[in-house]
């Protein structure tokens, strides 16, 4: 009999805001009232849970195969859920929205009369990597606590309940801290519906300080830089970012990946393995080919050495 844990089904179902970018990378960022000729222009799908839940897929999409038995992976052992709000079911946006995360499992709650998604424009600086995020919601109104719980029912619904009744079946919510207020209601509905339900949250914006109530009645909490005001690593090679736009996404991704497909890993190793997938996500555009950087290419294999894992 293997001595490895077994690998039970795991419903990760991620809840924030989904926006349409647009990319502008110019050569510095511009002094008021000037004029400036872009590098490069691209216009992408956005979000910080939908950033996150992309990379979880790719991820998943390249779990080495001595990570589990054959059996464990007979069937797909994480399902990959992001509820949102959006424009209209048949819009052109919530169409791009759900091809852009194709193995997600994308639970809107729409809008009717909006044809729009949420936009931003973030102007990327060539010379420092900074990158100044303006943002638009439209006519889209935030999601309520009773919309979040009504969407939740439904994902309930549509799990095997022979599953549910299994001790060791994880659901995991993780939430955006975009909406304080309705955060810690959801939250709270959460715990009186079973104690059973993992919780994480992001805390980004310092300045939305209800946050903490949500801190504190979560499992997992993700802290930003601003939050934290401190750590600065001690390297003396001079390193050039090249797109820093979704790396506290690619993070939040790492550790959900650790946390439901490799718990008997300590938490030392999964910050590494996170820290290293959100590191190698500066130094690349978009999010494509994280989870074949991390798992899959012969050239580095992080994962395994991080993780204890057989070569």
């Amino acid at each position: 009999m293997s001595d490895k844990k077994a690998a039970w089904p795991t419903h990760i179902i991620c809840v924030g805001a989904i926006y349409i970018d647009t990319i502008i990378r110019v050569p510095q960022f511009p002094a008021e009232d000037t004029k400036m000729r872009a590098e490069s222009m691209l216009k992408r799908r956005g979000g910080n849970t939908a950033n996150s839940l992309e990379v979880l897929s790719d991820l998943l999409d390249h779990v080495p195969e001595d990570l589990f038995d054959q059996q464990e992976r007979a069937s797909p052992l994480t399902t990959l859920y992001l509820m949102c709000v959006l424009p209209e079911e048949q819009s052109r946006d919530t169409i791009d929205i759900r091809s852009s995360i194709p193995k997600v499992n994308v639970h809107g709650i729409y809008r009717e009369g909006c044809q729009h998604a949420a936009s931003s424009m973030i102007v990327q600086s060539k010379d420092t990597g900074s990158r100044t995020i303006i943002s638009h919601s439209g006519d889209l109104k935030e999601m309520t606590q009773p919309e979040f719980s009504q969407v939740f029912n439904r994902i309930m619904d549509n799990i095997n309940p022979a599953d549910l009744r299994n001790e060791k079946e994880k659901v995991w919510v993780h939430f955006e801290g975009r909406n304080p207020e309705v955060v810690i209601q959801c939250i709270r509905a959460l715990r009186a519906m079973s104690s059973r339900i993992y919780i994480s949250v992001e805390c980004e914006k310092p300045e939305r300080v209800v946050l903490m109530e949500s801190a504190y009645e979560a499992d997992v909490v993700f802290f930003s830089k601003l939050w934290v005001e401190a750590w600065e690593p001690d390297t003396d090679e001079e390193l050039k970012v090249i797109d820093a736009v979704g790396a506290g996404d690619t993070f939040i991704a790492g550790i959900l990946f650790c946390l439901t497909n490799h718990p008997r890993g300590n938490l030392a190793q999964h910050l590494e393995f996170a820290t290293h997938i959100a590191s190698k996500k500066v130094y690349q555009r978009g999010f494509r080919g994280l989870g074949t950087a991390m798992l899959s290419s012969p050239d580095d294999r992080p994962f395994r050495r991080i993780l204890g894992l057989r070569r």
